[in-house]
């Protein structure tokens, strides 16, 4: 179903135009948190691939390398991984709460043939990504510790990592659906004028 144009769409009360302004944007964030997270999988990937290519600039064979160098190279491989699955799963919590806010405009819009039902769907969704994305971050990891002469028990580590990364990040976010379940934050409603005191 393709998504509604905020433009558009009739709210109820007082406050269209800030509605419609603030759906625009929760729509944008989410498209925009999509997109970086593409982003941090490709970016991280590339950085792996930087410290491979700096190893082969330094040392034409690996057989070459000396052991602290193949050390720091390890450890700059796992760092890289780290940041990146750390950034993808910061991502996601963004996207959850983006979700929210965006589920909880839409149900100040009068929406009667449920054109708005999509955004209205559970936050909560589509964590296969990161987790996919952080897994092949993990399987690069590994294969660059090889590569940099680690032995196969090495492989537990970024397995390992990847557990983790996928732990902490579901339980980070996770809190964010519920919050405020079903409830619009809208601004308050203005004062109202006091009475003119009449001279006695």
């Amino acid at each position: 179903m393709t998504a509604p144009d905020p433009d558009v769409v009739p709210f109820r009360g007082q406050y269209q135009e800030w509605c419609r302004l603030q759906l625009q944007f929760a729509h944008h964030d989410n498209w925009w948190i999509k997109e970086a997270q593409l982003k941090a999988g490709n970016f991280t990937l590339l950085l792996l691939g930087a410290v491979l290519a700096a190893s082969k600039l330094l040392w034409s064979y690996r057989e070459n390398i000396p052991h602290s160098a193949l050390t720091l190279f390890r450890v700059m491989s796992g760092a890289v991984v780290l940041l990146g699955g750390l950034y993808a799963w910061d991502l996601f919590k963004t996207l959850v709460k983006s979700r929210k806010a965006a589920g909880d405009i839409a149900g100040l819009v009068k929406d009667p043939k449920e054109i708005l039902e999509p955004i209205t769907r559970p936050a909560y969704r589509d964590w296969f990504f990161p987790v996919v994305i952080t897994l092949i971050e993990g399987a690069a990891w590994g294969i660059t510790l090889l590569y940099f002469g680690a032995s196969s028990s090495w492989l537990l580590v970024p397995l390992v990592l990847w557990g983790a990364l996928m732990g902490w990040g579901l339980r980070r976010a996770k809190p964010e659906e519920n919050d405020s379940a079903g409830k619009a934050v809208v601004p308050a409603s203005p004062a109202p004028a006091a009475a003119p005191i009449k001279p006695k």
